[in-house]
């Protein structure tokens, strides 16, 4: 018995520093760069059941839902690239026009040593709005975030599935067009003409009819003598609803005019660059087609940012490809959405390899919590066991007898003696419970494989 604990002994240490070690070297299996995921910051649009805008028709919508407060950056597109498109990019996520341009620069991909791709924003371009990016790769983006940010270290096949299937299905038709089926499971899309009208222009606070012609809370353009409606050094952004002279060409960062927020607290859905929204057919309502709506930093006329622009619809290659004045903002159901279903429409991705990841994230903080206190309570008994093998060294020591008579004289060591006896049972619960997270938690939240093995030592012992 006495062997068995100070083998335990040894190997419980090297779990220890194992477990120190792990956590330093990043997991493969984890869904994003560098151990961490992709944040986008969401507002929430309720007033659910609003009624129309009455000269557009536009902006009713029946859900709940999330709108991105900003539009999507160039360090977020980056992110998405370094994770899907190191070593090939089949559908041309990176544009060199994105490098290139002067006017709208944001990204610049080198060449590693080892053949693979890496993406950089162009220093002090973290923050402004992505651009060059098309119709169909902007819904490449919500689908990897539908299917749970993978990289390509969890696959190629993944990868590729990952990006074309999801919240949306990407084909292509007979005469090689790209073309768009939307799923009726997605949590992670671009926002529909309603829900991008409703977002923009909608004075919210209740179910009334009330659509303000500007997306700042405004009937008026900025600047046009309305002190609450002024945007300082107006520069391109707003160039086309505001009357001062244009200042500086080119997008702005996507904080740069938070002072005129819409009524739910999204930034410039009327300038900086247009967004990319879809359409469905209302014959098809699964089937798709682009639009792009709000102003942007190049726009001609102040009507592109008023709620009555009827929005524009652009030619097949121009939204295969995207310019530098366009962009886009994401939608999702986000925590509105009910955890049971949000568990059933996880859309089935087929690969050569398995995707593990865990959509539930009360269950991943509670996986945490389990773990690291499994990790301290070991550390514990670590301690205990140390008590209950100095009075195994005593017993063989003493001998039965005079150790019998220690015990009654000593009632710390025999309390100790207790501790590192029961200390055995409790590691057989403990054990269980982190085979259990090992099952429930197995991608990214598991325990490493020195961890695994010790549960089946620890049965055996």
């Amino acid at each position: 018995m006495t062997f068995l604990k100070t083998f335990f002994l040894i190997l419980s240490l090297l779990v220890v520093i194992s477990y120190g070690v792990s956590e330093v070297v990043p997991d493969p299996k984890t869904n994003s760069q560098d151990s961490a995921s992709l944040t986008i910051a969401f507002v929430p649009v309720g007033d659910v059941g609003n009624s129309s805008d009455a000269i557009t028709h536009l902006g009713a919508v029946a859900l709940e839902y999330q709108i991105g407060k900003y539009e999507i950056t160039v360090a977020e597109w980056s992110f998405f690239l370094n994770a899907v498109a190191t070593k090939e990019d089949p559908h041309g996520l990176y544009d060199e026009r994105m490098s290139l341009d002067s006017m709208a620069p944001s990204i610049e991909r080198s060449l590693r040593d080892d053949g693979t791709y890496h993406y950089t924003p162009i220093p002090g371009k973290e923050c402004y709005p992505i651009t060059y990016v098309g119709y169909f790769n902007a819904l490449r983006f919500c689908n990897w975030l539908q299917n749970g940010q993978p990289n390509q270290l969890q696959g190629d096949d993944l990868i590729k599935a990952s990006t074309e299937h999801g919240s949306y299905a990407i084909t292509r038709s007979p005469n090689g067009e790209e073309q768009a089926e939307w799923s009726n499971n997605a949590l992670y899309f671009l926002p529909s003409e309603d829900q991008w009208i409703k977002a923009a222009y909608y004075a919210g606070g209740g179910l009334y009819n009330k659509y303000w012609l500007y997306p700042t809370q405004h009937d008026l353009p900025p600047n046009s003598g309305d002190p609450t409606n002024m945007i300082v050094e107006t520069g391109s952004c707003y160039s086309n609803i505001a009357t001062l002279p244009l200042m500086n060409p080119g997008p702005q960062p996507v904080n740069f005019y938070e002072e005129s927020q819409g009524s739910y607290g999204t930034c410039d859905m009327g300038g900086n660059v247009a967004e990319w929204i879809t359409r469905s057919d209302p014959a098809h309502p699964n089937t798709l087609s682009p639009l792009t709506r709000g102003g942007s930093w190049a726009s001609p006329f102040p009507e592109d940012s008023k709620r009555t622009d009827p929005g524009r619809i652009l030619d097949a290659s121009e939204a295969a490809l995207g310019n530098k004045c366009i962009g886009f903002r994401i939608a999702t159901l986000g925590n509105n959405f009910s955890k049971k279903n949000r568990s059933s429409m996880q859309p089935s991705i087929k690969t050569t390899d398995t995707f593990e990841k865990i959509e539930n994230h009360d269950l991943k903080i509670i996986a945490d919590i389990i773990q690291w206190g499994l990790f301290f309570v070991d550390i514990t008994m670590l301690v205990s066991m140390l008590g209950g093998l100095l009075c195994s060294m005593t017993l063989l020591l003493l001998g039965p007898e005079l150790f019998a008579s220690v015990l009654l004289k000593v009632p710390l060591f025999a309390l100790l003696f207790s501790i590192g006896e029961i200390s055995f049972s409790v590691m057989l619960l403990l054990t269980l419970c982190s085979f259990l997270m090992d099952w429930i938690t197995h991608s990214g939240y598991a325990f490493d494989i020195v961890f695994s093995l010790l549960d089946v030592l620890k049965l055996l012992i």
